[in-house]
C-alpha cells in the first residue's frame, strides 16, 4: 500500500497531502478552509488505497469541526463512498441521504452529484442495475458541467 513514507510510481505527490494538510487544519477555523482541506486529504487518502483514514478524516470533520454547508454536504457524501468501499452499506445508505439533503439545500451540485454516486454504488452492491443506472444518469446531469465535478464526472459517465 502506498503511504506518506514511501513512494508512490504514478501517484503523483497524493502522499504528500497528509504532511501539508494538517498542519493547516490545525492552524485554522474556517470552515471554508477546513472543508477544502479535509476534502484533499480524505480524497487523497482514498486514492492511496488508505480508506479506513480517510473514513477517519471525513468522520472527524463531520464530527467535530465547524463547516459550510457545502462542504458538510460534500464531506457527508464521501464518507459514504468510503463506507461503501468497506462494505459498511447500511451507514453508507443513511450517510448518502443525508448528504444529497443537505447538498441540495446548500445548493451544491457537487455534494448530490456525490451523494448519487453513493447511492448507485448501493445499487450496485444490491444487484439493482436499473437504479444504479439512473442513479448515475442522475449524478451526471446535476454536475453538468462543473469544474470541481471533473473527477465525478469520469466515475459516473454512462
Amino acid at each position: 500500500m502506498c503511504t506518506s513514507s514511501t513512494r508512490c510510481p504514478g501517484w503523483g505527490r497524493y502522499a504528500d497531502v497528509e504532511a501539508l494538510a494538517r498542519p493547516v487544519l490545525a492552524g485554522t477555523d474556517d470552515p471554508e478552509l477546513v472543508g477544502r482541506v479535509t476534502w484533499a486529504l480524505a480524497y487523497a487518502l482514498r486514492l492511496l488505497g488508505e480508506f479506513e483514514r480517510a473514513l477517519a478524516v471525513t468522520g472527524d470533520a463531520l464530527a467535530g469541526r465547524a463547516l459550510s454547508a457545502r462542504w458538510a454536504a460534500r464531506l457527508r457524501a464521501l464518507h459514504s463512498s468510503m463506507l461503501c468501499t468497506l462494505g459498511r452499506f447500511d451507514e453508507a445508505r443513511s450517510a448518502a441521504e443525508q448528504a444529497e439533503a443537505e447538498g441540495l439545500r446548500a445548493g451544491d451540485r457537487v455534494a448530490v452529484g456525490w451523494a448519487l454516486f453513493a447511492s448507485a454504488v448501493l445499487a450496485r452492491h444490491h444487484r439493482d442495475e436499473l437504479a444504479r443506472m439512473s442513479l448515475l444518469e442522475r449524478a451526471e446531469a446535476v454536475v453538468g458541467d462543473d469544474p470541481e465535478a471533473m473527477d465525478l464526472r469520469l466515475l459516473v459517465a454512462v
